[in-house]
């Protein structure tokens, strides 16, 4: 065996997955199976399970989380299923939050396929679409928006929707799109608009909206 090669299959890992804590790596199929198996035969009440190299204790949903957020959808396919779709992650996030905040369209469609809201809230109200927009994924968002309906004037704890989020972040394209499909600033209307200058365009249409 190599260096390549993932200690549980045996098979060159393509590519590895380290998990977080020890930085052991495997493919990640292997690994969260090897876990699913601990879990269902011992359980923890912190859900946490061992490295299968080092026994080192690790939390399941962060486990989970990096294999979202990091392995491609025909991955993340073998990784979850009907008892760890419904996971609830840190700060109430949902796989497809995850997905979102990532980029991974092709995740977010299949996650959403298999049952999952796409309109979904964590610990602070904000849905999918919005953390998808805060980093600028915006095929994301269109594709939650134009086949989910999902909620474009959702908006934070402190007053900003999903288009204040896509100005203060300088992500001209979503601030189009965005505004565009009706965005509205929200109830905290502080905007800078030195952050979108280089497009006058986008200034006058959201100077409109104020």
């Amino acid at each position: 065996m190599t260096d390549d090669d993932c200690p549980i299959c045996l098979d060159t890992m393509t590519p590895p997955f380290a998990l977080r804590q020890c930085k052991h790596r495997f493919h990640a199929p292997c690994v969260l199976k090897s876990m699913d198996v601990y879990l269902a035969n011992y359980g923890t009440e912190w859900q946490t399970v061992p490295c299968p190299i080092c026994k080192q204790r690790i939390s399941y949903h962060c486990i989970l989380e990096d294999c979202i957020r990091k392995c491609h959808v025909d991955d993340v396919k073998q990784i979850v299923h009907p008892r760890n779709l419904f996971t609830e992650c840190h700060l109430g996030h949902s796989l497809v939050h995850i997905a979102a905040a990532s980029g991974k369209l092709e995740t977010v469609q299949y996650l959403v396929q298999q049952g999952l809201s796409p309109d979904a809230t964590n610990t602070f109200g904000l849905t999918p679409a919005y953390l998808a927009a805060v980093e600028g994924h915006t095929k994301v968002v269109q594709y939650l928006v134009e086949n989910h309906q999902a909620n474009i004037h959702c908006e934070s704890l402190f007053g900003a929707t999903m288009l204040n989020a896509a100005i203060e972040y300088r992500h001209h394209d979503m601030v189009e799109y965005l505004t565009q499909k009706g965005a509205r600033l929200g109830s905290d209307n502080k905007v800078d608009f030195k952050h979108i200058e280089t497009n006058s365009l986008l200034v006058k249409a959201i100077q409109r909206l104020l």
